[in-house]
């Protein structure tokens, strides 16, 4: 930002030397960023509100991966075991280093809110409604199977020459 001392000079005139040497001080704090008023001010609010955002990044994400862990030891009771509070606040520092190293930004833009209580709240009891009738149908099956099996003849002895007649039939098909 430095300027021409011949531009300021008066018509006709020079600028006196301790004025031009006045001017080109200024220019070079000003340059520096030195000296101007509330400068040091602004740069220590500046790293002191970036270091409360990221603070308060740490505890957001945190307390995501807390939550997703509680709600997750429902499904898988180990989960809480080994994601303890400490593991998920390391998982998150983690996450913000490699976030300010390529730039991501994903945490920002996801809701750590109600939002993430009320998914994670319908997620995981969904989830486990899904497993339960899976294994409800799965044991109606076997006792289909097995009435069919009654029905045979079955028993012991039915299942035990069924398995025997499953056992030929790749031989047979082979020879």
């Amino acid at each position: 930002m430095t300027t021409d001392t011949q531009d300021l000079a008066p018509e006709g005139g020079a600028i006196p030397a301790d004025l031009a040497a006045i001017a080109a001080a200024a220019d070079s704090q000003i340059d520096a960023g030195a000296g101007l008023p509330g400068m040091a001010e602004a740069a220590a609010q500046q790293t002191a509100a970036a270091a409360d955002q990221a603070e308060r990044e740490l505890g957001e994400i945190s307390a995501a991966l807390c939550l997703a862990v509680k709600f997750g030891g429902y499904v898988e009771p180990a989960l809480p075991r080994y994601y303890t509070p400490e593991a998920c606040g390391e998982i998150a520092g983690a996450y913000l280093e490699c976030a300010e190293k390529y730039g991501w930004t994903f945490h920002r833009n996801i809701a750590t809110g109600p939002e993430l209580k009320l998914g994670a709240a319908i997620a995981v009891p969904a989830f486990m409604v899904w497993q339960e009738r899976s294994a409800r149908l799965q044991a109606q099956a076997q006792e289909a199977r097995a009435r069919q099996l009654a029905a045979r003849g079955g028993g012991p002895a039915g299942v035990q020459a069924q398995q025997t007649q499953q056992a030929q039939r790749p031989a047979e098909v082979t020879a």
